[in-house]
């Protein structure tokens, strides 16, 4: 894997030099792509569109991935749309407590007072560990020019997760994003798909997943349901995921489009996805064989590695 921390890449770098061989460090999502290529069988030579989604994947650019929309054969990737980059105050510590990707997020659109407004018109503040200095603390480094950025679907289902009262602390891998998912499922109304916006910055599709969280707290304002609310968020992130897909593979002649990463089990997420793009007469595939998460990563990076290396058989 592309990121230096991972175990994995640290035995490979290992057994690289045990062995006098050469590493070769592959992208994750464009890995994660590649593995459903692989289990779908197709043509080495064919190109798809491929909606990478998941919680945490270093990037090309030294950012964190995680909302991607990548073209992408066995043998390179072009990433051409992804997820609004958000801050992570205090870094890794942003993954276990989800108000502090939300007061991340909020950063991008408010400043501080107006963040505490709706912290305690909603009822927020008294779940933070340390109360408002705490949230007050994430604003600060939210605004630092040397925060960390990600653009992860798994870090906004978060925020959402924490904006709902779903979940404060991540006990689990994946927690916060599951019970937004099991919240939404309860929601047996007409889904409501937000006005999202998506701008093209330097030929690059942008999903701008701060206006959908501004969306959400007026939603919240007007006492729409919650579970309304987590539906309409999760259907609105795969709208949008795939109306770029679709506006890609259609200008480029390509018919599939390829959906993996930890975030591809989410259901409603996957049905939102799949219900657009087949409305545009194109073809999604997901993982059935192999884990749509990291359990089958490796298979991605076992062909690109071998693309790389020549061969093609």
């Amino acid at each position: 894997d592309l990121h230096p921390v991972y175990q994995s890449t640290k035995l490979a770098i290992e057994w690289a030099e045990r062995f006098d061989k050469e590493i070769v460090k592959v992208q994750h999502h464009h890995a994660h792509i590649a593995s459903v290529m692989v289990e779908k069988r197709i043509d080495p030579h064919e190109n798809v569109i491929g909606i990478a989604i998941d919680g945490v994947g270093l990037g090309s650019d030294g950012m964190i991935w995680g909302g991607e929309i990548l073209l992408a054969n066995y043998d390179s990737f072009q990433r051409i749309g992804h997820l609004e980059y958000q801050p992570m105050p205090s870094g890794d510590l942003a993954t276990i407590y989800p108000l502090r990707m939300l007061i991340g997020i909020l950063s991008k659109k408010m400043e501080w007072l107006e963040i505490k407004a709706v912290l305690e018109k909603l009822g927020l503040i008294k779940y933070f560990k340390y109360g408002l200095k705490e949230a007050e603390i994430s604003y600060k480094l939210s605004k630092k020019p040397d925060t960390i950025l990600t653009s992860s679907i798994g870090r906004i289902m978060d925020a959402f997760s924490a904006l709902l009262k779903i979940c404060f602390k991540r006990t689990y891998e994946g927690e916060p994003a599951m019970k937004l998912e099991a919240l939404a499922s309860k929601w047996d109304g007409p889904t409501e798909i937000f006005d999202v916006k998506i701008k093209n910055e330097k030929d690059m599709k942008i999903i701008k997943t701060s206006d959908m969280m501004l969306e959400a707290v007026e939603r919240i304002y007007q006492n729409d349901k919650r579970e309304k609310v987590a539906k309409s968020v999760l259907a609105t992130l795969g709208y949008s995921l795939a109306k770029i897909a679709v506006e890609e593979a259609d200008r480029r002649g390509i018919s599939k489009i390829v959906v993996s990463g930890g975030a591809a089990v989410n259901s409603i997420l996957v049905k939102s996805i799949k219900d657009f793009a087949r409305e545009k007469g194109l073809t999604v595939l997901i993982p059935n064989r192999l884990p749509a998460g990291d359990g089958g990563v490796a298979v991605g990076q076992a062909i690109i590695g071998a693309f790389k290396n020549g061969v093609e058989e």
